[in-house]
């Protein structure tokens, strides 16, 4: 939250960058657990207590503790926030918003959905049909197809394995260069499907045929989508040149 990075910054919140990325998680955690707005609004607001080693919460009627389990002592570096501290009040600031408006707008964040399938699934089309370039209708329905298509055929790959059985990670470093983190290397990637279509290409070479194919929604393609009826050529070049004109008088 920007508003906890910002907070991070003063000579009074120290301390607060230790638990900027933990109250990232403590949100996510919220948003994706939450049963309703009661509870949503218990969760959240139970992440400035935590973070002054509270962890229960007997006044809410569902989040009434933490569902981390007993917190061990020894060998933590990362300090508990004092009760009534600047830190503290930063905190219940930024999950609350100026009038409690983010609290007020919980009602409507209850549907937790994860974007991540949908980024991933984007970035894969982008593969097929490059945003750089222009496609037409037919081209455009086949590109998409074959997304769909490699996406459908990998989905939920494994994790792929070392020769001594161990699951293979790698590492990545995060956009600001200051933390690192290990990711998951998945089993190669399904591309029987391409093999498929060519055979089916070459088959039809060979036999010269032509596959009747039918695309969907042809019919209803308008020519033309602007809402404005298309003024005559010679109109537009008189005012592109009159513009011109005005320029480089002014």
């Amino acid at each position: 939250m920007r508003d906890i990075w910002d907070a991070c910054k003063l000579k009074t919140c120290r301390n607060l960058a230790e638990w900027k990325d933990s109250i990232t998680n403590m949100l996510w955690w919220s948003f994706a657990t939450c049963k309703n707005e009661v509870d949503l609004r218990e969760k959240i607001l139970s992440i400035p207590l935590h973070c002054t080693d509270h962890h229960s919460f007997r006044s809410n009627k569902h989040h009434r503790e933490c569902a981390h389990g007993p917190l061990r002592a020894a060998g933590r570096s990362k300090p508990w926030l004092k009760e009534g501290s600047k830190e503290v009040e930063k905190i219940v600031s930024a999950v609350s918003g100026k009038d409690k408006s983010r609290l007020n707008d919980l009602g409507m964040m209850t549907g937790f959905h994860h974007t991540g399938p949908i980024e991933n699934f984007n970035s894969l089309k982008n593969k097929y049909a490059n945003k750089a370039y222009v496609y037409g209708y037919p081209g455009m329905i086949a590109r998409t197809a074959m997304a769909v298509i490699d996406h459908n055929s990998n989905l939920n790959r494994p994790q792929a394995v070392t020769k001594d059985g161990q699951p293979r990670f790698r590492t990545e470093c995060d956009r600001g260069g200051t933390k690192w983190y290990s990711r998951e290397i998945l089993v190669a990637k399904n591309t029987a499907w391409m093999d498929e279509i060519a055979h089916a290409t070459i088959k039809c070479v060979e036999d010269r045929a032509v596959p009747d194919v039918e695309l969907p929604g042809l019919e209803n393609i308008p020519v033309n989508q602007s809402k404005v009826p298309q003024p005559e050529k010679c109109v537009l070049i008189a005012k592109h040149q009159t513009r011109l004109k005005n320029k480089d008088k002014s």
